[in-house]
């Protein structure tokens, strides 16, 4: 979702909640769908500040997903203060956060050496938010 795709890619999000796990780690693709998160959009409007939307799905870069800690729901606050200090607390949009339900786990996933690639991959498949396998090189 943009713009949180480009917040991965460039380096400023290095910790993010998720619903599921992954057990997938290593270095993956960064996929920038069409799809843009309204919050943000109208707040961006309001603010008068620069809106750069990709036209299509693609992939914008990568980043190595180095970890992943499951949380309880009603800790994933305090654990992401303890992560990224008041600061990314404050920076992380908490519209983001799913739900909080302390029977519920959630799951910080937790990014370095995120690359913002100089030419995105333009993908004519329509991809979710799903794991696919793509034959694919990250930018020197």
């Amino acid at each position: 979702m943009q713009p949180w795709s480009m917040d991965i890619v460039e380096g400023n999000m290095k910790y993010l909640i998720r619903s599921f796990n992954s057990y997938i780690k290593g270095r993956i693709g960064i996929l920038s769908t069409r799809s843009i998160d309204k919050i943000w959009y109208r707040n961006a409007q309001l603010n008068r500040q620069e809106i750069k939307i990709h036209p299509k799905s693609q992939i914008i870069g990568s980043v190595i997903l180095t970890k992943v800690i499951q949380v309880k729901s009603n800790e994933v606050i305090v654990k992401l203060k303890e992560l990224g200090g008041n600061d990314y607390l404050k920076y992380y949009p908490n519209h983001l956060i799913p739900s909080i339900d302390k029977n519920k786990n959630l799951y910080i996933w937790i990014f370095k050496n995120a690359k913002k690639w100089r030419k995105p991959i333009q993908l004519s498949q329509k991809f979710g938010m799903q794991w696919c396998k793509l034959e694919i090189k990250d930018e020197e």
